[in-house]
């Protein structure tokens, strides 16, 4: 009782070459930036975009296989789907749109069956409405009850939250994470928010020009990222370089890194742990060199500052710090932080 995928196409651009699998109950995050292929792969998976090799396999049951020549058409996937934009059908009411699925399935009963998802949603009082009626959670619930009703094995969710303004998605995500711990079959979720992801997420699986390049718990690739859009996501500064003797060479440059093991590694600083000057500082920090302050980012009390120079990264200072070195952008500072400071791990 099992999702396994291993799925293999060109749409465009974009090469499609992955693989994953996941169990019933788990809730599977695809998280990456736009253009990586997480939407092509639900669509893969919910047979609205045929693989060119590899295989779909759901429950024992081949979905999608190019060599065995084998395709189960959507409609006949135990699949739900909901969209970022929920695609409801404006023309029907909210319980129709519910039933819709059931009534493709030849369920009996659809609408009876709707009007309980409904309930479960806390809907029933929107049945007769139109989709125009309704704020963005209510038209979300509805999609998700549209999508759940037919009782699915394998839920696709893509960006569910990405239409809802700040005030209502905290409460949504809450309500969302309610209803799929109660999902028993497979559920994938495509988001661009680590937040949603560990907030519904067991595991996560990080999706970069249709390769996976990253996968397990949340915390777990947070604390070691291995492609600069989960540094630059964590919001640290990470570098991939050659170790020789206590030493990373990162293009033209090197850092210093304590405890460093020879070969290819990953060097990781977080911003807190560097330090700006205007003059060259003194003391026992082994990575110190010349750079320009290019932008300033705020964020509550907290300021980060790009620097170029020879190994560009970012520094996160105080309020009070940023005015007592008078940055404002463009001027030139000394970079430092310590040779213990640098996280380094193998590649």
């Amino acid at each position: 009782m099992t999702l396994r995928a291993n799925v293999n196409l060109r749409l465009g651009t974009l090469q499609l070459a992955l693989g994953l699998v996941a169990a019933p109950g788990e809730v599977l995050a695809l998280l990456g930036p736009n253009g990586a292929g997480k939407t092509t792969l639900l669509r893969a998976l919910a047979g609205l975009q045929p693989i060119e090799a590899g295989g779909i396999e759901l429950d024992g049951v081949t979905l999608d296989s190019p060599l065995a020549g084998a395709f189960v058409p959507a409609e006949d996937r135990s699949v739900g789907v909901l969209f970022q934009d929920y695609l409801l059908f404006p023309h029907l009411s909210v319980v129709e749109n519910v039933a819709f699925g059931l009534r493709s399935r030849g369920a009996d009963q659809p609408l009876q069956t709707a009007r309980l998802w409904l309930q479960v949603m806390d809907l029933d009082a929107y049945a007769a409405a139109k989709p125009a009626q309704l704020s963005g959670g209510q038209a979300q619930r509805v999609a998700l009850a549209r999508a759940l009703a037919p009782a699915p094995r394998l839920l696709l969710l893509d960006e569910p939250l990405a239409a809802l303004d700040a005030s209502t998605k905290v409460a949504i995500r809450r309500e969302l994470k309610k209803h799929l711990s109660l999902f028993e079959g497979i559920c994938l979720l495509v988001t661009h928010d680590p937040v949603d992801a560990a907030a519904l997420a067991d595991a996560v699986l990080v999706i970069e020009d249709g390769r996976v390049v990253q996968q397990g718990k949340l915390p777990q690739i947070t604390a070691r990222p291995r492609s600069r859009y989960v540094a630059d996501l964590v919001g640290v500064n990470l570098w991939r370089g050659q170790a020789v003797d206590g030493q990373v060479s990162v293009g033209v440059a090197s850092i210093s890194a304590a405890d460093a093991r020879d070969g290819d590694v990953f060097a990781l600083v977080h911003p807190r742990a560097v330090s700006l000057y205007v003059e060259r500082p003194d003391g026992s920090p082994r990575n110190v060199w010349r750079g320009r302050a290019t932008s300033l980012d705020f964020a509550g009390d907290r300021v980060r500052v790009r620097v170029d120079g020879p190994v560009p990264l970012v520094a996160e200072i105080t309020s009070a710090g940023l005015a007592e070195l008078g940055l404002v952008g463009g001027e030139e500072v000394w970079v430092s932080f310590k040779a213990s400071e640098v996280d380094v791990y193998s590649a």
